[in-house]
């Protein structure tokens, strides 16, 4: 396998908030086409249960960038669910087009939360040059959690009792 750089790296929003990535790129000269991973889950494991590790799409000539979206892993703010990507989406966009080691293409991957917000982009921002989401519903209010509009409680409970033990992780 090629010889792979990975560094941390920040995004200041337009709002003051950090949100951190972990970037992997061939030590080759570049840029390249960026890959872009967006999660709540903690950048460090990237999804690799799932998906190739970072290092591999490195090695076939990818920058690849997967980013703790707000309040969530090293990411300052409050994580809202959905209600924030939008804008800390098309923001992210920039972002990574503008790297010195991109080469201005950029492709979305992830499943689940890491799907949809391949989705949810501000209006009128550009978009990626593609998307990859998986395991994921086309929109956050009908598919989702949801059906039909009406809010899945069985869903919300299950959501909600790792958040309320969050504050307790130190006793454990």
């Amino acid at each position: 396998m090629a010889s792979i750089t990975n560094k941390e790296s920040k995004l200041v929003l337009n709002d003051g908030e950090v949100l951190w990535s972990r970037l992997w790129h061939p030590n080759n000269s570049g840029p390249w086409p960026a890959l872009l991973m967006r999660q709540p889950y903690g950048k460090e494991i990237a999804s690799t249960i799932t998906y190739a590790h970072p290092t591999w799409w490195a090695s076939k000539g990818y920058l690849v960038v997967v980013q703790d979206v707000r309040g969530q892993g090293d990411s300052s703010g409050e994580f809202g669910g959905f209600c924030q990507e939008p804008s800390d989406t098309s923001q992210t966009h920039s972002w990574v087009r503008s790297l010195p080691e991109c080469n201005g293409r950029l492709g979305t991957y992830g499943f689940s939360y890491q799907g949809l917000t391949q989705l949810l982009a501000n209006q009128g921002s550009p978009p990626p040059d593609c998307i990859a989401p998986a395991m994921t519903g086309l929109e956050e209010c009908n598919h989702w959690c949801s059906d039909g509009g009406g809010f899945l409680v069985a869903y919300r409970a299950c959501m909600g009792t790792p958040i309320s033990r969050s504050k307790s992780k130190a006793k454990w």
